[in-house]
This record gives C-alpha cells, structure tokens and sequence, in this order.
C-alpha cells in the first residue's frame, strides 16, 4: 500500500486489490475491471475523501457519486455511470411505472460529478453525507465495477453477515473446479 495513503484495510493481509491486478489496467484494477477491499478513512475539515491508492487510476479522470441502496454512496468511474443510466432508461419502459422519466430525473438529481485533486482527494457533498449517516468516517469498499462509502458500523462496512453462504459458495466453487 502506498505509504501516503492514509486508507487503513480492514480486510487483513495484503492490500486489497493488488493480488490479480492487470498491470495495463492500473494498480487496485483486476483483470475483469473490479474494484476490491475494504478501507476505513477519516474526512478532512472540508469534508474530503482521499482515495485509496489502489482505486486512483480508476477514478484518475473523475467519476460520479450518487446515493445507492443500502444507503451508500455510489462512486462510478463515467463509462459505469452511463452504462447505469442506459440500461435504467432501456428497462424504464417496460416497468409498468407511471412516470419513468421520474425515475431519471431522481437518479440525476441526487448525482454529482468530482474530479480528485492531485492528492486523490474528493468532496462529498453535505446531502450525500447526510443521507448515509457520515460525519468524519467512513469506510470505502470495493464492489466491482464500483467503491461504495458507507457510514463505519452497518452491515455492509463491518461485518460479514453472509461469510456463511461465501464459504459455503467458494467451497462448492472449488469441489465443482476438481471434478
């Protein structure tokens, strides 16, 4: 882990993210594209996230964040923000909704752009904060095509609640590879 990085991995072991990386992708960038590992951070008087290192060049050129399920915050490299947003407008027609375009105008509306500054660092704005709980803290987790924040203390940041079912699904995983 890069010694700057004030990112502290929950996850024990190496830094999450650098085992399997693609080197032409990036540091923190597995071969298939995903994000991993979970960090804790503390915001500055600003109210800015400094990155960990291994999410950087991922997010080099900017991104979007926006409020996820769970809640969270969503932090979306741009071509997984407008893949997002196209298979929303796609499905949005056969949804049975009464206003679709309401579905859009909401996922812009409670969306912002950044840009990290040259310290990797990003603002998160006082309503996407509010509306997960976050204060100072906050843990930045790895899901793929996404970093998710979560305020530190719910489930998805600090425990485990399905490690049952992923031991269970890697051992069959690993049982159906031998045969």
């Amino acid at each position: 882990m890069d010694v700057q990085d004030s990112a502290v991995p929950i996850a024990g072991g190496a830094p999450a993210g650098v085992l399997g990386a693609d080197a032409a992708a990036g540091p923190g960038v597995v071969s298939d594209g995903g994000l991993t590992g979970r960090f804790r951070h503390t915001l500055d008087t600003k109210s800015r996230l400094v990155l960990p290192a291994i999410f950087r060049s991922t997010f080099a050129a900017g991104g979007y964040l926006t409020l996820w399920a769970g809640p969270c915050i969503a932090v979306l490299p741009p071509a997984e923000f407008r893949r997002w947003v196209e298979d929303t407008r796609s499905k949005l027609p056969q949804s049975g909704l009464d206003d679709p375009a309401a579905i859009l105008r909401q996922i812009h509306l409670r969306t912002t752009t950044f840009r990290p500054d040259v310290q990797g660092r990003l603002s998160l704005p006082d309503e996407l904060r509010a509306a997960i709980g976050v204060d100072r803290d906050v843990v930045v987790v790895g899901n793929g095509a996404r970093a998710e924040l979560w305020r530190p203390g719910s489930e998805a940041a600090d425990q485990d609640e399905h490690e049952q079912e992923i031991s269970l699904f890697q051992s069959a995983y690993d049982l159906l590879m031998r045969s």
